[in-house]
């Protein structure tokens, strides 16, 4: 069956504010019941007006316009049931999503942990028939508590701090959880490109293939002339952390009922398509292959954000990129980096960070563009030929004698010289080793190297 053929409509300001309840707990009671009843209007007055958080009311409005995927996931909804929730502390808030966004934006938020029970007319990637879970943000905002966040959660994190539902659909999901096949990388991502000025979702972009999806991040949220420093592991770290954000949003949604995984500015990462640059690409390249996960092979949120050029932030969950130039200079790798920032972190729920190599997915091949034969043009009929015979009656002078031309000496030619073999064009391919640094001549534009490996002895789990 189709979702609801009638496209909510945006209420009006006034509405939301006589409509919006006034605690937290309230306004989590109101959107499942307002879900329950496609009761839209009551919907978007308890989200956000605030353009760029998650659960914007502007991002909601786009796509009920027409504007997103033909398939929204939300209208899908037959009907919804609170079945649990449960307050949850902003320290384990903070690894499961970017807690401090949400502080500096409202000043005060809230988090809980809550299971939905949903009867759908169709399942779809993050909406599934049955109890889904979601981690729910509250923020005040003109003298109410609004909705902010409302993503997808994976059950484990909330119950291992002591803060699970103890349902019985919990336990269902987290055996299935854990046999899923999370370290095979998605083949795409879908991307909401956003207004840099409104902050406004604008369009939906195509599914982007997920390696030029990180190829077109890196070069954004990290500096790819720290090349030309030798910082390169700077930018390997870099390229493991923007490429896990992207992964793990695949897996566990932000937008849940929006249709796409990943906005493409600050809020998510930055990506700006056809900016890849080859220092950054050979970072990628140089990662393929090798992931982060937690000691017990989960995977988790690697947040990441500019910070400053110094040792701040061990342990925090937030890979610093400009920390990351600095560990660079002082002689670390990357894999230390990934230990000082994720290790005993919110976001590995206390864990050691560790790695895991994979098989990464055969990047597509363009298909050529047909070569256009050209039309033949018609070949003109020929006219009939006119033969004239002429009658000669003069008496032909007699033929001069030819006078001898004297044979030319031979010119000396010279003999070329041997034109000297070319060598052969000098390809930047650099040697890397996990403690070293690639060495790639400024002036050259380094051509990645394809198919570079790192096989580390890997701490923790090989998935």
């Amino acid at each position: 069956m189709s979702g609801p053929s009638l496209i909510p409509t945006v209420p009006r300001q006034s509405y939301c504010r006589e409509e919006v309840a006034l605690s937290p707990w309230a306004v989590i009671e109101a959107d499942i019941a307002a879900q329950d009843s496609q009761d839209w209007s009551t919907f978007l007055c308890l989200r956000t007006a605030q353009a760029g958080p998650p659960e914007s009311r502007s991002s909601y409005t786009f796509l009920w316009a027409g504007k997103g995927p033909s398939h929204l996931p939300l209208l899908e909804i037959v009907s919804a049931r609170l079945a649990a929730a449960r307050p949850l502390p902003l320290p384990v808030a903070a690894g499961l999503t970017r807690m401090d966004r949400y502080l500096a934006l409202y000043g005060q938020v809230r988090a809980y942990v809550v299971a939905i029970d949903y009867h759908l007319r169709q399942q779809s990637r993050h909406f599934h028939e049955g109890v889904n879970f979601r981690l729910y943000v509250l923020a005040p905002e003109e003298g109410h508590w609004v909705i902010v966040e409302a993503s997808e959660i994976p059950p484990h994190r909330a119950a291992e701090a002591g803060y699970g539902l103890g349902t019985a659909e919990e336990e269902k999901t987290q055996r299935s959880q854990a046999e899923a096949a999370e370290h095979q990388p998605p083949a795409t991502i879908i991307v909401a490109r956003t207004d840099p000025v409104t902050r406004e979702v604008v369009e939906i972009l195509p599914p982007v293939e997920f390696t030029s999806y990180v190829r077109n991040v890196l070069p954004n949220e990290w500096i790819a002339y720290w090349a030309y420093y030798g910082a390169w592991q700077a930018l390997y770290a870099g390229a493991l952390a923007c490429k896990m954000y992207g992964w793990y949003r695949v897996t566990y949604a932000k937008y849940p009922g929006q249709g796409y995984d990943v906005r493409d500015d600050g809020w998510d990462q930055v990506y700006r398509p056809a900016s890849e640059h080859p220092w950054t690409n050979q970072a990628v390249e140089y990662v393929q292959g090798l992931g982060i996960e937690r000691a017990d092979g989960r995977l988790f949120e690697t947040q990441h954000w500019a910070g400053t050029y110094g040792p701040e932030g061990e342990a925090s969950g937030k890979m610093s990129q400009w920390g990351t130039k600095y560990w660079a200079d002082q002689g670390e790798t990357y894999e230390f980096m990934v230990h000082y920032y994720y290790d005993a972190s919110p976001n590995t729920g206390g864990q050691p960070a560790a790695f895991f190599a994979y098989t990464p997915l055969p990047t597509p091949t363009a298909t050529p563009t047909p070569t256009v034969t050209p039309t033949p043009t018609a070949t003109a009929t020929p006219t009939a030929t006119v033969t004239v015979t002429v009658t000669l009656t003069a008496t032909p002078t007699a033929m001069p004698t030819p006078t001898v031309t004297p044979t030319p000496t031979a010119t000396e030619t010279a003999t070329p010289t041997d034109t000297p073999t070319p060598t052969d064009t000098a390809t930047a391919t650099a040697t890397f080793t996990p403690t070293g640094t690639p060495s790639v001549t400024p002036t050259i534009t380094a051509t990645p190297t394809q198919g570079l490996r790192l096989y580390l002895p890997l701490v923790g789990r090989v998935g």
